[in-house]
């Protein structure tokens, strides 16, 4: 397997769980969470924070699919500008998933202590 391919499966990974990430927060956790606001009346709680965090997340998912599928192109030459750009990005994504998701669950979940704090 060469090198192409390595970087290309490694943002394919990325970009897969990234992107399911960025849709499974706000189709399963924030109407979960909404419900838990309005039962307790605290409907005025924003979770836009939680968007986009969500947004980012999707963004760089999206990225990573991009160049993952230029990295597999057989059409296309593969320049080794793209092997370079698809390397910096995973690098990043490494370090910047565990900041996203913890920024997005602190996001989600701070409100709550906004519950606790009103009785």
């Amino acid at each position: 397997m060469n090198r192409f391919k390595v970087v290309g499966l490694i943002n394919y990974f990325f970009g897969g769980a990234q992107i399911l990430f960025s849709l499974a927060i706000p189709l399963l956790v924030i109407p979960k969470i909404s419900r838990l606001y309005e039962e307790f009346d605290q409907a005025d709680i924003s979770l836009g924070p939680v968007y986009a965090v969500c947004a980012g997340f999707f963004v760089f998912g999206a990225a990573n699919l991009f160049f993952a599928r230029k990295l597999f192109s057989k059409t296309e030459v593969k320049s080794e500008r793209y092997f370079q750009l698809s390397l910096v990005l995973a690098i990043i994504n490494f370090f910047a998933t565990g900041v996203f998701y913890l920024s997005g669950l602190i996001s989600a979940v701070i409100p709550i202590y906004s519950l606790t704090t009103s009785f």
